[in-house]
């Protein structure tokens, strides 16, 4: 009876796999990385057999295949990095090839041309020209780790540098002119639109794991730029795994440990000494009155990024966590009513608003009906016992008082800068660990705990919003041969938000 009720619940775990895992989006989407080639001799005639390995230079792991009958090998899910890639066969000297860049999605062909003579000689390729992809015909681009962590980002939000790629432009909810928009959470979103596809036909993984909000198809956080290895978008022509979308296709690539210990603190500064000063500020403040100052912008993002080995070549960690403490001031205006309008005395409103400028009357007469009989108020006042005690208890309690009037009485009467604090925070871990040349796993978790208070110049009348996201990614990669290799991923990605006002009484 144990073994048969073991027995069932293998069996529903393996149906249960079978049945959920086509069904994981993220599996379909992932961007997935080879380097294979053909070997020859001087002659052009292939090499069956010859033994080529594959090391990746920051992690030591190494990885060795042979060639089939044709002369071709493959190194398939490929992670990606920088690897040194060897060639050895019987009665030829060893081929090398010192650097071999590997980027997100990409199919690698590294060729060689065996060179007769003994094993112990070696050539080394120290350079090779730049080839036409043969791989696949798919079109787009991919932004490297070098001008992710150099070039300058207003807000440190990599989509600002998706738009480096020919067709891509900013989504609607990152704002089209300047990507610092987002939702919930503004900076903190991704999204893109290619070729005239619009944002919510794009498609996002994070390590193989769809990243995206269901509802609205953006990304609802950001990772680290310290923490990103790259990242490619393709716009067209997407090879056969690419689904759920027919706009921009987003993989990015978060950084693995290596056999060094690398570790960064820091903190990126920006505030308003430097700014000017906002042209609506002081709009229609007199001369008379001192002029307000600057709109408050402070913005602080710091925090930092370690890696490092646990077991030399075998086992590896990363850790990143960055905070941003910003503190940005609007300006807004309202019409708030002047005094004597709150006590139901319109009097002024009879005879029309006249431009001093011109002498003119530049606003028409207003006059206020007594709803019960018609008539217009005497003087347009509205009499003291025809006002609502409730409304009055509202209007005092959540309608501030005008700060100014202008010769209108019915322009705005106040503008002020509205101070709006956002407060992200995005942590990222991730785990790696060779058990074999024929065994590899990596588990991956990012965190971000977000929020922003929506403050209005009625001060009344702020919202909260909250932003609660969690994306996992593990792989597990099995090589039985030469021609069989099984990887399992499994991943979720949750996105939940909550807006709620807060009133003060």
């Amino acid at each position: 009876m144990l073994k048969l009720g073991l027995s069932l619940r293998v069996l529903v775990a393996v149906v249960c796999v079978l049945l959920l895992g086509p069904s994981n989006g993220p599996l379909w989407g992932q961007a997935t990385q080879t380097i294979q080639g053909l070997v020859t001799d001087p002659s052009g005639a292939v090499i069956p057999g010859a033994t080529v390995t594959m090391r990746n230079l920051g992690t030591g792991v190494a990885q060795v295949v042979h060639t089939n009958e044709t002369g071709n090998y493959t190194f398939t899910l490929v992670l990606v990095g920088n690897y040194e890639v060897r060639c050895e066969a019987a009665g030829f000297k060893a081929d090398l090839v010192p650097s071999v860049r590997v980027e997100t999605g990409a199919q690698v062909r590294q060729n060689f041309i065996m060179q007769v003579g003994e094993v112990t000689e070696t050539v080394e390729v120290s350079a090779a020209a730049v080839t036409l992809n043969t791989e696949n015909a798919v079109v787009g681009g991919v932004i490297e780790n070098k001008r992710i962590v150099e070039l300058p980002l207003n807000g440190r939000n990599v989509v600002q540098l998706a738009v480096l790629v020919p067709g891509v432009q900013f989504g609607d909810r990152t704002g089209r002119g300047d990507g610092l928009g987002g939702f919930p959470i503004p900076g903190q979103g991704f999204s893109v639109s290619a070729n005239g596809q619009r944002e919510t036909h794009q498609v996002v993984s994070l390590d193989g794991v769809d990243a995206k909000d269901p509802r609205i198809h953006i990304t609802n956080f950001v990772p680290s730029i310290e923490a990103i290895e790259e990242f490619k978008i393709q716009t067209n022509a997407y090879s056969a795994e690419i689904g759920f979308g027919g706009g921009a296709v987003t993989s990015i690539t978060m950084k693995s440990g290596t056999n060094e210990i690398h570790g960064t603190l820091f903190e990126f500064l920006r505030n308003d000494k430097l700014d000017a000063e906002n042209y609506f500020l002081n709009l229609g403040v007199t001369s008379e009155a001192a002029r307000r100052p600057k709109d408050r912008l402070r913005r602080n993002q710091f925090g930092l990024v370690l890696s490092g080995p646990i077991i030399k070549n075998k086992t590896f960690w990363a850790f990143n966590w960055e905070s941003r403490r910003e503190r940005i001031e609007t300006v807004q205006s309202a019409t708030f009513p002047l005094d004597a309008f709150r006590q139901g005395d319109f009097s002024e409103l009879m005879n029309g608003t006249v431009n001093p400028a011109t002498g003119r009357l530049y606003r028409a007469p207003i006059l206020i009906f007594d709803p019960y009989t018609g008539e217009p108020f005497a003087n347009n006042v509205i009499p003291q016992a025809r006002l609502h005690p409730g409304s009055l208890n509202v209007m005092n309690l959540y309608i501030p008082e005008a700060d100014f009037r202008q010769t209108d009485p019915l322009d705005f009467t106040s503008n002020k800068g509205v101070l709006q604090p956002i407060n992200p925070n995005t942590y990222f871990g991730r785990v790696d660990h060779y058990f074999s040349d024929a065994d590899r796993v990596f588990g991956r978790i990012a965190v971000d705990r977000s929020s922003l208070t929506s403050n209005n110049i009625n001060p009344n009348l702020p919202v909260t919003r909250d932003s609660k996201v969690m994306n996992l990614a593990s792989q597990w990669v099995h090589t039985f041969n030469q021609s069989a290799i099984n990887e399992f991923r499994f991943g979720f990605n949750i996105s939940d938000h909550a807006s709620r006002p807060i009133f003060a009484a």
